[in-house]
């Protein structure tokens, strides 16, 4: 057995490294390194706290190039452990007027953008060079955070499918390649994987605008089950709530909830895109308070037969804490799960560790249910 394992750790670790050789060929932020002597001659600020601050540091550390601060306006105080000053954007008209800026968020660029202009900066002194919408992470970074869990998943999922997946995932990170669908049927409902039963009791977690639940009965007229038990959807975008509510009109036995799922109940601060699928938790700009509630809360004095079959999350990153609020269920009633892993890098590794502690006896599998950079889908059966 254990040399078993060596083998398989060894062949990880030789794949990652070629797809490691893919970064120089495929860098996605060569116009950083283009534009080295540019940078190296004027103070250099990130503006945005966000998800390729890191990534943009560790490449300027690699290239040389020195980052006087990071600029954010719902930031303040030291970025890490890099002891780097985190200033506000008065600070940054103030006293870097000269600076060149990158932005280094890609959700909110347009508003940087906006507002950088707003304070007098020029086209010339602001780039962007995050402009896919890929989460690219500098391969050191990865190396330094990510590179121990995703050996351990690569192990620990047991079939090739999976495995290619989440290689493809570091590729796509270091490369910007997108990913090709590897499953056969429609998303979070792979015939392969998902077998549906009469009186299935299904747990929506972001249900968005109903378009889960409408393949899910979808699914359950083709199998001829007879139907479903009962329907729970949770969706904290009032906008994609109301029109879930719309499409929902007819579905019996459901009930939709203008909530979010979390490790507890309580509020947080939620950025809301509209009802177009992008929204998340964030404290940003247009922001507001909605209520979030852990699944066990929820579900606690519900009998057992009312407890859910199957549960399904794409909440933005929130898959971690929510599965957290949702261990009893989980322990007792052992419901086929279906959960996105492609928000976080760390979503790989963590969310099927975080199921296997709360019960071993899952079988676990990773499929990617459409081209490109989401869609990656955790499957425990």
């Amino acid at each position: 057995m254990e040399s078993v394992e060596r083998l398989t750790m060894n062949s990880f670790k030789q794949k990652f490294e070629e797809i490691k050789a893919q970064y120089n060929k495929h860098n996605p932020f060569n116009a950083i390194v283009e534009k080295k002597e540019l940078f190296s001659q004027k103070p250099l600020i990130l503006y945005g706290y966000g998800v390729y601050s890191s990534t943009i540091i560790s490449l300027c550390n690699e290239l040389g190039i020195e980052i006087d601060a990071i600029c954010d306006s719902y930031k303040t105080g030291i970025y890490g452990d890099m002891g780097m000053e985190i200033i506000s954007p008065e600070r940054l008209k103030n006293e870097f007027r000269g600076a060149n800026i990158i932005i280094s968020s890609n959700m909110f660029s347009d508003e940087i953008k906006k507002s950088l202009l707003s304070l007098g900066f020029s086209d010339t002194q602001i780039y962007l060079p995050t402009i896919s919408k890929v989460s690219f992470v500098h391969p050191q970074e990865f190396i330094n955070e990510h590179l121990e869990g995703y050996e351990w998943a690569y192990h620990f999922f047991t079939d090739d499918n999976s495995k290619k997946v989440l290689l493809d995932r570091i590729r796509m990170y270091f490369t910007g390649i997108e990913l090709v669908r590897t499953s056969a049927g429609p998303e979070y409902f792979d015939p392969e994987i998902i077998k549906l039963h009469s009186n299935e009791v299904f747990i929506d977690g972001g249900c968005y605008i109903g378009d889960t639940v409408q393949e899910f009965t979808r699914q359950l007229r083709i199998k001829n089950t007879g139907g479903h038990k009962h329907i729970y959807s949770f969706e904290p975008d009032i906008e994609a709530y109301n029109k879930a509510l719309n499409n929902l009109g007819e579905i019996e036995n459901i009930d939709l909830f203008c909530k979010g799922l979390w490790s507890c109940d309580t509020e947080l601060k939620f950025y809301s895109d509209g009802g177009n699928g992008s929204s998340t938790f964030a404290n940003r700009v247009n922001t507001i308070s909605v209520p979030v509630i852990s699944l066990d809360s929820f579900l606690g004095d519900k009998p057992h037969g009312e407890l859910p079959t199957f549960i399904k999350m794409d909440i933005e990153g929130a898959e971690k804490e929510a599965l957290m609020g949702a261990q009893k269920i989980i322990r007792e009633k052992h419901p086929k799960l279906a959960i996105c892993a492609y928000h976080k890098p760390e979503d790989i590794y963590e969310l099927p560790k975080l199921i296997y502690d709360i019960d071993p006896t899952y079988k676990f599998y990773l499929h990617q249910c459409e081209n490109g950079i989401y869609g990656t889908i955790l499957y425990a059966i």
